[in-house]
């Protein structure tokens, strides 16, 4: 739904459902054992992050964070670095034009994470 949202309203991370998806989404990875491993989730988790409000931030860091050493493996480094960007980005972008297509690319790469 966070998603489909991003596509029908535009970037627009102060929209309700979006509101909504992030904190859903936040409340998710939170509960998964880290025995599950949050990379099951991650593209719904750095898209979540990348619209996170400024007061998130440290619960996407802390969910990534509790991974332990297996924050080096698989994709949950790249998505964390990918929302860092995202938020630092947050106050220049101009939202007609950003899409999360921009998140997930970074100096010419493009990012999958899966």
């Amino acid at each position: 739904m966070l998603y489909l949202t991003i596509v029908l309203e535009g970037w627009d991370p102060s929209h309700p459902r979006v509101l909504r998806g992030v904190h859903r989404i936040l409340e998710i990875a939170s509960t998964i054992p880290w025995q599950l491993s949050l990379r099951s989730i991650m593209w719904p988790f750095c898209v979540a992050g990348c619209l996170a409000a400024p007061e998130q931030e440290d619960m996407f860091r802390s969910v990534v964070s509790a991974m332990g050493p297996f924050q080096a493996f698989g994709t949950a480094k790249e998505a964390l670095g990918l929302m860092e960007r995202a938020w630092g980005l947050r106050n220049q972008l101009d939202r007609d034009s950003w899409s999360l297509c921009n998140c997930f690319e970074v100096d010419g790469v493009k990012f999958l994470l899966i």
